[in-house]
């Protein structure tokens, strides 16, 4: 009889090559002495994810009492991303260690004596867990999505002994050149680990010296896709700046937050750790940019009593028909009942839209949103975003894009380096230069995605000095300091609900 842990994997083999392997391997058989902390950039595409399990693994296989942390900035972010690579790729579908335990959504490791040592996963929306164990090795997903702070403090939880390192690594695309995790490296703070197109075998065959038939594809369609910064940082590699930012004010540190929604008596509050105490939300928005071989973007807003929005939920698709954005609406509204969704200018839409949420008690709730049609329209719309991306006097910021909103990604979009969110398109949005190299700032440069950046203008113009919420009074239940307080019971009382 085979014992559970003989039991063999059925996956691909999988080659290292590149800067990468060299790196990391060399780490673990002692050929390269490990850095306390390494950052590793990479084109789109390059295999950073699928490299980084198979070391993982490797760490486990070589040294079974060793404690790994896996984290994003939240924890659900890793199911789609870096667990699926690791489940299906790395240790394969029917590896013990996948079998034996719950679905990825709920797991907090993955532990079984065929792997060896046990990865943990975490991520920042639960601090307290992270700090409760001791590692060898941590490695942040996505790095490029936290704060220079929250890096900084994951070196006091590599303290577990086993191993002969304790590295704190992280991988990323690149971003702006100002951006935290280039200037540690320019610092010597963090050792660079460079990924190129030629490392992943999926795109360059490195018996024959030659690119695949698939790395062809995959690298005209990415070249002949991105434009402008987005070109330079997953196409060249290059940690670049957009410039001529319309939104220069946009800071994804303090505009893209963390949070969840909780309902109490009846009424709805954002809970953020990213903000001084819950916010009550008073009514909902959602704003339609409508596409097809372009991406449709769907977007629910929160909207506070001082005006302030909270982009909720957002919906990135291609090839989307009328019938299943109205599906998705609908299931929207049946969490975040909407006081009006507004689009672009498209009577057909608008009518065949209406006339499918009818039937489910969303009565001609589909509207423009109040954009004139031509270019002063659109730098109205403009305006009402930077105006609101404004820092207020009382610290906050009049809108706020929390993270992990998106339902349904597109994972097509994805795999070709193009955004599949709003928060992806912002930094390349950008106005065109003209003669002598001086920026037309009366329209953005129409080679931009700007999908989301429609819908998000659109919201923003639409509810600008508009109120559709009810009048609710609530304050706080518990002062500070007392015991209701301190345990964290429901921190707030609705009347007039």
């Amino acid at each position: 009889m085979i014992e559970e842990a003989q039991i063999p994997t059925k996956k691909e083999q999988f080659h290292a090559y590149g800067e990468g392997a060299n790196q990391l391997f060399g780490w673990l058989n002692g050929s390269v002495k490990p850095p306390m902390e390494a950052i590793y950039e990479g084109v789109a595409g390059c295999g950073k994810s699928r490299l980084m399990g198979e070391w993982i693994k490797a760490v486990c296989n070589t040294f079974p009492q060793s404690k790994i942390l896996v984290l994003r900035e939240t924890r659900v972010s890793l199911n789609e991303s870096f667990l699926d690579i690791w489940e299906n790729e790395v240790l394969g579908p029917d590896h013990p260690a996948v079998i034996n335990g719950p679905t990825r959504e709920h797991r907090q490791s993955y532990k079984h004596p065929s792997l060896g040592g046990e990865v943990i996963l975490g991520g920042f929306d639960n601090p307290t867990k992270l700090f409760s164990t001791q590692y060898n090795v941590i490695f942040f997903n996505e790095c490029q999505e936290t704060t220079l702070a929250k890096w900084e403090s994951l070196h006091r939880a590599l303290r577990r002994s086993g191993t002969p390192f304790r590295v704190l690594v992280g991988d990323c695309n690149p971003e702006d050149e100002y951006h935290w995790a280039n200037q540690r490296c320019l610092q010597g703070k963090a050792r660079r680990i460079v990924g190129r197109f030629w490392d992943n075998p999926k795109w360059y065959n490195h018996k024959n010296g030659t690119w695949t038939v698939d790395g062809t594809e995959y690298l005209n369609r990415l070249k002949n896709s991105l434009s402008g910064v987005r070109l330079q940082r997953l196409y060249y590699g290059k940690w670049v700046s957009a410039e001529g930012q319309v939104w220069e004010n946009y800071d994804q540190h303090h505009h893209v937050i963390d949070g969840q929604m909780e309902k109490q008596n009846g009424e709805w509050f954002l809970v953020s750790p990213n903000l001084d105490k819950p916010v009550h939300i008073k009514w909902f928005l959602g704003a339609q940019d409508i596409g097809f071989d372009a991406p449709g973007v769907f977007q629910c807003w929160g909207v506070d009593g001082e005006n302030r929005m909270y982009r909720l939920v957002e919906i990135y698709k291609r090839h989307w028909d009328h019938d299943q954005w109205a599906k998705a609406i609908v299931e929207v509204n049946q969490e975040f009942e909407m006081a009006a969704i507004v689009t672009d200018h498209d009577p057909a839409f608008i009518s065949n839209l209406n006339r499918w949420l009818d039937r489910h008690g969303m009565t001609r709730i589909v509207r423009e949103w109040d954009k004139h049609r031509g270019p002063g329209g659109e730098k109205a719309g403009i305006d009402q975003v930077r105006v609101r991306m404004k820092r207020r006097g009382d610290g906050t910021f009049g809108l706020y894009l929390l993270r992990n909103a998106t339902k349904y990604k597109d994972v097509r979009l994805e795999g070709e380096g193009k955004p599949w969110c709003t928060e992806m398109e912002i930094p390349a949005y950008v106005y065109p230069l003209v003669e002598d190299g001086k920026l037309n700032r009366d329209t953005p440069d129409p080679g931009c995605i700007d999908h989301g950046c429609d819908a998000m203008r659109g919201a923003c113009t639409f509810s600008w000095e508009r109120d559709l919420g009810k009048e609710v009074e609530y304050k706080a239940k518990y002062d500070g300091g007392t015991l209701g307080h301190i345990l964290d019971h429901e921190k707030w009382e609705v009347s007039n609900a």
